[in-house]
């Protein structure tokens, strides 16, 4: 039974594959393989009706429902920094915000018999005949700066040469405000008759405005819906979906040079003209371009319309979907209003140039040389590159870590790959702010994918299984924040390095920088618990893959010199601790306390071996082994053994310091106190030549003898060696027989400090 059903699977898999409906229901619940399956079976369906009906030769064409989706804002829609302060520009009241759509719309792009192209393959220019050309039509391929492919500029030559007439840089005459639209005509042209007429009226007229109507939508590139043209008491409307393939005669009059098109913002609207209809524009003035020269406050068709000709510019259809056909009523007062009083502004933003430029009329020649670089543009179809998502997450200000990332990319790119195949725009096969909740919430399951769009868009819900998928593989990546598997506790080198040496001697198994808190104590050990606890033996190493050496530790090598190259000590291999020094200075005095300890210590100091041969010195003794510890009822007996080592003879010219001279001289009461000479003359006692040391021919100073030094009362003062009382008195007597200065009296200091106080 089990075999059959998996039969029954494959089976219906490869049907869905072959199709390319559904996807992948293996290893899936009950319930989520038979929604995929009910899914599946209505696509089929839908295909084989379509199918049916075309091979009968039976087109169903339903009639546009108008269906009107409006929202009221307390406050105007503006992204002016200065909307708060400039006040006559604002309309009053609420704002209504209108969306015109239709349901049962016909998809022009099927009507088309040159279809889209779609694929990231350059743009080749669709014209065939090239009007007023100074050089003969030559469509080639180049390299842009990026170094993508892309054809020429068919009008290239013909626009680096272009300079407007005299005429059109003379004043204009006293502007006169058109008739309101309503009260004006419009001429609808769906027909090549009535596109071949319009060619022929538009010849004969020198100012021409322009403006077109797009939908982006429900398609991949976009479709030029309406192309509307005003003359000085006409207007006029083409319809591009129906004469998509027959527009090119148009370029009679925008390729004239002797014609000036009007334009409003014409940026796009170049690209979508070459695109759709392979229309060129030659001599363009876009009343765009002239505004920002002229620093008007606001650059938009709405502000000048309100600026020059009064009118308040309705834009609750600006958007719309223009591809409903017929066109309502409102629609089309719509698109008329956009270039019905647009060669009027034309006038009066050229005398503006001129009145504010100076001689040469630099403004206005301004204005005309950025019109045509804009109309220098070309089409290039949408690439999509290895980092085009970033652009996407610039711009969200979100933070995803590598698998969120990984995540955006494979949904960016399926996506557009997907809205290529389908001719729709990317925003309907999967709004952005969708693809961004796809990709930082990760879903497990399909249903988690349905939550994160609200409302479905019907290609995500067809490609539910596809789409799950890439959220899944994202999901699978790794990264630095989840928890790794714990490692096996044995000590042995890691894996990577089985089957050849490292390389490097940086990497070391008990590196745990890498490692959370929780797999910390899992790291490979060279000691077991036992050892670790209180002194074990190492445990037994695991067998180690072949060419694999031990995780042991080797000792750093912190030397600057190399080990053959290290100085042996000057102090030599008998090393004497500072305080044993002290002892054998102590002991040619004669105290028997400090020589029995000598003793003690020579008895029971070893004898130093020889260095090692290690570059790295041997610590010192411990000293347990020099001065060991000894119980209260056994304290002469020696508990180490060593080698009895010869007593170091005791300094022969000990070198003692000025003041334990002088301590030594006054306890022997030898010692006489020099004191300073005084100018002009000396005392009896201190002056010059005073001292019975300091006059000629006394005898010189004897050598001190040490051996009578007590070497255990250094530091202590000595009655023997302070001044004798009479010595005091007879220093206060001279001291009082001095003259003092006037501040060491009473009458002198209130004489010196006490003045001006009361």
């Amino acid at each position: 039974m089990d075999m059959e059903g998996k039969k029954c699977t494959e089976l219906i898999g490869k049907v869905f594959k072959k199709y390319n409906v559904g996807g992948a229901f293996f290893d899936r619940d009950l319930d989520e393989a038979f929604d995929m399956v009910v899914e599946a079976n209505d696509q089929l369906l839908e295909k084989i009706n379509s199918d049916l009906d075309e091979a009968a030769g039976i087109k169903r064409k339903l009639e546009a429902v108008v269906q009107t989706v409006s929202a009221t804002a307390d406050r105007e829609l503006s992204g002016r920094w200065n909307v708060s302060t400039n006040r006559t520009l604002a309309a009053p009241g609420a704002t209504t915000i209108r969306l015109t759509t239709a349901t049962n719309i016909e998809r022009p792009q099927l009507s088309f018999r040159r279809k889209v192209d779609n694929s990231p393959a350059p743009f080749e220019p669709i014209i065939s005949d090239k009007p007023h050309a100074l050089r003969p039509l030559a469509v080639l391929l180049e390299l842009d700066d990026e170094g993508r492919e892309r054809f020429s500029h068919p009008y290239e030559f013909e626009l680096e040469r272009f300079a407007p007439a005299d005429w059109a840089l003379e004043p204009a005459a006293e502007p006169l405000l058109p008739a309101p639209a309503e009260q004006t005509p419009v001429t609808l042209v769906d027909t090549a008759d009535g596109l071949r007429r319009l060619v022929a009226e538009l010849g004969r007229c020198r100012e021409l405005a322009v403006d077109l109507e797009h939908h982006s939508y429900r398609s991949y590139l976009g479709l030029t819906c309406l192309i509307q043209l005003s003359t000085r008491d006409r207007d006029y409307i083409v319809d591009p979906l129906q004469l998509r393939d027959q527009l090119q005669p148009l370029n009679e009059v925008f390729a004239n040079p002797n014609i000036v098109k009007v334009f409003h913002g014409a940026d796009s609207d170049v690209e979508w003209l070459q695109r759709d209809a392979g229309l060129y524009v030659v001599n363009m003035f876009d009343t765009h371009q002239a505004s920002k020269v002229l620093a008007l406050p606001r650059l938009s068709l709405a502000y000048l319309l309100q600026h020059f000709c009064n009118v308040t510019a309705d834009k609750r259809l600006q958007l719309a979907d223009w591809r409903i056909r017929p066109l309502p009523e409102d629609m089309i007062r719509y698109a008329q209003t956009d270039t019905h009083y647009l060669l009027y502004i034309y006038d009066r933003l050229r005398n503006l140039l001129l009145q504010k430029g100076n001689e040469q009329k630099n403004l206005l020649r301004s204005v005309y040389t950025s019109s045509t670089l804009i109309c220098l543009k070309r089409y290039s179809k949408p690439v999509l590159r290895p980092d085009s998502h970033l652009d996407l997450y610039r711009r969200s200000k979100k933070s995803f870590d590598s698998r969120q990332l990984a995540a955006l990319k494979q949904l960016f790119k399926w996506r557009d790959e997907l809205a290529r195949l389908e001719d729709e725009s990317t925003q309907y096969v999967l709004p952005s702010h969708m693809l961004l909740q796809m990709a930082e919430l990760l879903p497990r399951e399909m249903q988690g994918v349905l939550a994160c769009c609200s409302p479905v868009p019907p290609l995500v819900r067809a490609h539910l299984a596809a789409v799950h998928q890439l959220v899944l593989a994202a999901r699978r990546l790794h990264t630095g924040t989840e928890p790794r598997p714990q490692p096996a506790i044995a000590v042995q080198a890691p894996s990577r390095s089985c089957g050849a040496e490292r390389s490097s001697d940086r990497h070391s198994p008990h590196d745990t920088s890498h490692l959370t808190d929780g797999d910390s104590a899992n790291v490979p050990v060279l000691l077991s618990p036992a050892a670790a606890a209180g002194g074990g033996q190492p445990t037994a190493a695991l067998p180690l893959c072949a060419g694999a050496r031990a995780a042991t530790k080797r000792r750093p090598q912190l030397d600057v010199r190399p080990a053959e190259a290290a100085r042996p000590s000057a102090v030599g291999s008998t090393w004497i601790s500072p305080y044993r020094r002290y002892l054998m200075m102590a002991a040619p005095v004669g105290d028997d306390k400090v020589a029995r300890r000598m003793d003690e210590l020579t008895e029971q100091t070893p004898t130093r071996r020889p260095p090692p041969t290690s570059h790295r010195p041997s610590p010192p003794p411990s000293p347990e082994a020099v001065l060991p510890q000894q119980g209260p009822e056994d304290v002469n007996k020696v508990t180490v053994e060593a080698e009895e080592e010869p007593e170091p003879p005791a300094p022969k010219n000990l070198r003692l310091s000025r003041k334990d001279l002088v301590r030594e001289q006054k306890k022997a009461g030898t010692y006489r106190k020099a004191h300073k000479r005084k100018r002009g003359g000396g005392s009896a006692e201190g002056g010059a030549g005073g001292g019975p040391a300091n006059q000629a021919g006394a005898p010189a100073v004897p050598a001190f003898d040490y051996s009578g030094v007590d070497y255990t009362k250094f530091g202590r003062r000595e009655d023997a060696g302070r001044p004798a009382s009479g010595q005091r008195g007879a220093s206060a007597a001279g001291a009082a027989g001095r003259k003092k200065k006037p501040w060491q009296t009473e009458s002198g200091r209130r004489q010196t400090f006490g003045r001006g106080r009361r």
